[in-house]
């Protein structure tokens, strides 16, 4: 969700998931926990500010109206009374009430969270969406695409299946055969590409992440040279002068000792 936030600023945002594996900025603002807090929060400044208003009338707060309510003669102050503590147990009640959540779900424009993720929560496990958008689709296993798509009227998978495929343990698998054993490995978003007629798929032609020349060598080596530039090489330069002239530096490390080789790599992340 990082990135996205401040473009949807208008748009009613939910992350599911568990709290340790959401990062701080949006674990303060998107998970239900949050938003429970920030519509309780809501909800009592609304009943405070309407009883309030109606207590300044005769000059009266909250307070005195509690400690005071068996001996209000007036008929109106004695409703206020009741109101507060009506309102005061019900705000107590919601508090504990996993009706709310249900509610906060409901109203949420988008809902985010990992495949798996959504299996944790109980007011979201059991609902059906409109459309649901898996990214890194294609380095899902075929359970946790099946958690997510069952959910779904809809569904678009967002992936590559020429990058990383999914990650299978062989040695919890040791009873499949051979062929089984190769489509988990092979994963349900290639299996379904390779079905779908071109109707239903989308190929992005374009990249921009990357510096002509290595896009280049991508296209040619794994997308039969289908994949196009969408940078130039002055957009991408690194401005390294000892490579300068360079998009790709192979280093040879083969000869290394291992402390030299950490060190080598830990520069190569300093210069990524």
């Amino acid at each position: 969700m990082e990135g996205i936030e401040s473009k949807l600023s208008t748009v009613k945002i939910l992350r599911i998931g568990d709290v340790k594996d959401i990062s701080s900025q949006i674990s303060q603002s998107y998970t239900i926990n949050t938003l429970k807090e920030q519509l309780l929060n809501s909800i009592n400044k609304k009943c405070n500010k309407f009883l309030d208003e109606k207590l300044s009338i005769y000059n009266i707060g909250r307070e005195e109206i509690t400690t005071t309510s068996k001996q209000i003669d007036n008929s109106e102050l004695l409703s206020l009374s009741q109101v507060y503590n009506i309102q005061k147990e019900w705000l107590d009640r919601i508090k504990g009430s996993d009706e709310i959540e249900y509610q906060i779900v409901l109203n949420s424009t988008i809902i985010a969270g990992t495949c798996v993720g959504f299996t944790g929560n109980e007011a979201v496990k059991d609902m059906v969406f409109d459309y649901v958008i898996i990214d890194e689709a294609a380095k899902a296993t075929t359970p946790e695409l099946l958690i997510s798509i069952i959910k779904a009227k809809k569904t678009i998978l967002v992936g590559d299946h020429n990058q990383l495929p999914p990650f299978i343990n062989n040695d919890k698998y040791t009873d499949l055969d051979a062929e089984t054993m190769k489509n988990l490995k092979r994963g349900l978003f290639c299996s379904l590409y390779d079905i779908l007629p071109d109707t239903h798929k989308q190929i992005l032609s374009t990249q921009y992440r990357m510096h002509p020349n290595i896009g280049k060598l991508i296209s040619n080596v794994f997308y039969d040279g289908k994949i196009s530039n969408g940078s130039s090489e002055e957009e991408k330069c690194h401005n390294l002068d000892m490579y300068k002239g360079y998009s790709i530096v192979w280093l040879d490390t083969s000869k290394c000792k291992k402390d030299l080789k950490i060190k080598l790599k830990v520069d190569h992340i300093k210069i990524t």
